[in-house]
């Protein structure tokens, strides 16, 4: 699950992220970084970051949280319609969505809005 990044870097793991970078809080309301593209590709998605030219390819988990942290939704929104799409409690995925838009943020392709 983690974000694979064809330009030769890789996405940080949670334990790697700078201290000054706090975890995601259940109220936080990510949404895209301005610029970031999307383009689907196999039905997954694959992200551009125009500051480097970065390329991003998401799994199935990944490219769901991307299409649901809109800014209008908070994480714990994110996380509960995902553990119905899937028939899952949110207990059971609550972890890997809080990664992955940990690792999004660090990548700077989600932020919170201001």
């Amino acid at each position: 699950m983690r974000i694979c990044c064809f330009c030769g870097h890789y996405a940080l793991r949670i334990a790697d992220r700078p201290p000054d970078d706090p975890p995601s809080r259940s109220t936080d309301q990510p949404r895209h970084s301005p610029g970031v593209e999307a383009n689907a590709a196999h039905g997954r998605v694959v992200l551009v970051r125009p500051a480097d030219g970065g390329f991003y390819l998401l799994d199935e988990l990944g490219t769901r949280v991307w299409e649901l942290c809109d800014g209008e939704r908070s994480l714990d929104q994110v996380i509960a319609l995902i553990g119905d799409e899937s028939d899952q409690p949110a207990s059971a995925i609550a972890g890997d969505v809080r990664e992955w838009i940990s690792e999004l943020r660090t990548e700077q392709l989600l932020i919170d809005p201001t």
